[in-house]
């Protein structure tokens, strides 16, 4: 992962001498972060440690090092420490924060951005896991605050928006075709002739976030949606942008009740700064999500299935022979998690977002 967007994530505010961030996400234990931070909380009024900031973050996707806890202070480098127990944040308060001596031991990796490298600690890209990664829609995963938009902001999120909205359908479908989009749900195949097909439809459309995830053990929409949902809804308003939708829903894991709470908070958050509901940004563009929880099952992440759970039926049904679905008898397009992150990475009026 380059420096600079390392430098992105790696954000102290002006006035604290550091940050904690706890890792959070499905992948560990629900009563631990309570733990952590009251234990977090504790030992820093000990220490009379006033100026740091305490945050949460979604999951690096390292599961089996977690709970991971890192910690940023001006002059050094951030300090990722694993599987870190209550009882280990005494000395990671007293030792780090107190005395600005990083706990080598307990360190599972450094990224050296606020300061050099500090010896006994393997360098971020060091780590065998992370070592051969070139992420593009997840760099930010693990590394911002997934509840706060300041967060997402401050790292390139709706930044080229008012660019997107600007923009006719053609316009936008021509980036995707220049930058050879394809689908993420299972075919692997070029999104373009089907969203044109959508596009020309001269009637209301609905856009569907398929977010179900069905598919034994993977959870990598789930890491997504939990750790950076402003991504995925950035993604949908582009999506919305490109083939005229207006209202969008993402149909959920029952399961996945964190990515649940996330989506709802950003979507909210989108909604008071004018990035999701009527006139967006002060423009003439209406978009607005709508959360709904599908029923479990793997039939049920059936595109087909999909669209007649949200229209009240049941099952799989025939795909016209048009290759568009419809529900409620309007053009519908059912697009995956993952599809709506690549969109918004596309350099849609700027050089390039993320690594």
């Amino acid at each position: 992962m380059h420096k600079e967007y390392l430098a992105q994530c790696e954000y102290i505010p002006e006035g604290l001498s550091g940050v904690v961030t706890i890792g959070v996400s499905s992948s560990t234990d629900s009563d631990e972060p309570d733990t952590l931070l009251t234990s977090l909380s504790n030992h820093l009024k000990e220490q009379q440690l006033m100026d740091i900031d305490v945050r949460i973050s979604g999951g690096l996707g390292f599961s089996s090092a977690e709970r991971l806890v890192k910690v940023s202070k001006h002059g050094m480098p951030s300090i990722i420490y694993g599987g870190v127990t209550p009882d280990m944040m005494a000395d990671i308060v007293r030792l780090h924060l107190s005395e600005g001596t990083p706990v080598s031991e307990m360190a599972l990796c450094q990224i050296p951005v606020h300061g050099d490298s500090v010896d006994g600690v393997p360098h971020f890209k060091d780590i065998a896991f992370f070592g051969l990664q070139q992420p593009v829609i997840s760099w930010r995963c693990g590394h911002i605050d997934p509840e706060r938009i300041d967060d997402a902001f401050r790292t390139g999120s709706y930044g080229m928006l008012e660019t997107v909205l600007a923009l006719r359908s053609d316009d936008i479908l021509s980036m995707i075709e220049t930058a050879q989009v394809h689908g993420h749900g299972g075919s692997g195949t070029s999104i373009l002739d089907r969203w044109t097909g959508v596009a020309e439809q001269d009637e209301e459309i609905f856009l569907i976030c398929n977010a179900l995830e069905v598919e034994p053990g993977s959870v990598k929409d789930q890491w997504l949606m939990e750790s950076d949902p402003h991504r995925i809804i950035e993604g949908m308003i582009i999506a919305a942008q490109a083939v005229g939708a207006r209202i969008g829903y993402i149909v959920l894991n029952p399961s996945y009740t964190l990515a649940r709470r996330r989506l709802e908070i950003a979507i909210a958050q989108a909604r008071r700064h004018r990035r999701l509901g009527q006139g967006i940004q002060g423009t003439a563009v209406d978009f607005d999500i709508i959360i709904r929880v599908g029923p479990p099952g793997y039939i049920t992440g059936e595109e087909t299935a999909l669209i007649s759970f949200l229209s009240g039926d049941a099952g799989p049904h025939v795909m016209p022979p048009s290759g568009i679905d419809r529900l409620n008898d309007r053009p519908a397009l059912v697009v995956n998690v993952e599809t709506f992150a690549h969109l918004a990475v596309l350099p849609i009026g700027a050089d390039e977002e993320g690594p």
